[in-house]
């Protein structure tokens, strides 16, 4: 269906953005000329069906962050908002690769004062996850 419907909307899309004749410099224009600038970036889910057909998994990370806009308003010093920045970074990375962040940082918190610097790698989510398997989280459908 990706192949025959998707394709044949898209191109009604473009030939529907390619048949307008908006000044170049309006907003209008401006949004065009990116439109047909980015042709190939918005085909891409029709040429490789790996890709999603969707954003759902985008809208779904920033949702956190949107949620806790007002809760993270006032972290007591700019030093909090960097470490909360680094802490969301982390458990950002830990969803996207479903790995439980409570034993993912329970793990590393103990092993990471002995583990050294040349090996920093083997603890990022995407890595240890390989060999701690029960901790994954299910698979969201």
């Amino acid at each position: 269906m990706r192949d025959t419907e998707s394709r044949a909307q898209l191109a009604k899309v473009f030939e529907a953005v390619e048949s307008r004749s908006d000044t170049p410099g309006s907003d209008p224009g401006k949004a065009q000329q990116y439109i047909l600038g980015h042709r190939k970036q918005l085909s891409a889910f029709v040429e490789d069906e790996r890709l999603p057909i969707d954003n759902n998994a985008a809208e779904r990370a920033i949702r956190r962050v949107a949620i806790g806009r007002k809760n993270w308003l006032f972290l007591g010093s700019e030093n909090g908002g960097a470490t909360a920045a680094t802490l969301m970074s982390l458990l950002g990375t830990c969803w996207a690769n479903r790995v439980n962040p409570l034993e993912y940082l329970t793990d590393i918190i103990k092993v990471l004062p002995a583990t050294p610097a040349d090996q920093l790698d083997s603890l990022l989510p995407h890595i240890w996850i390989e060999t701690h398997p029960e901790a994954a989280l299910p698979q969201i459908k």
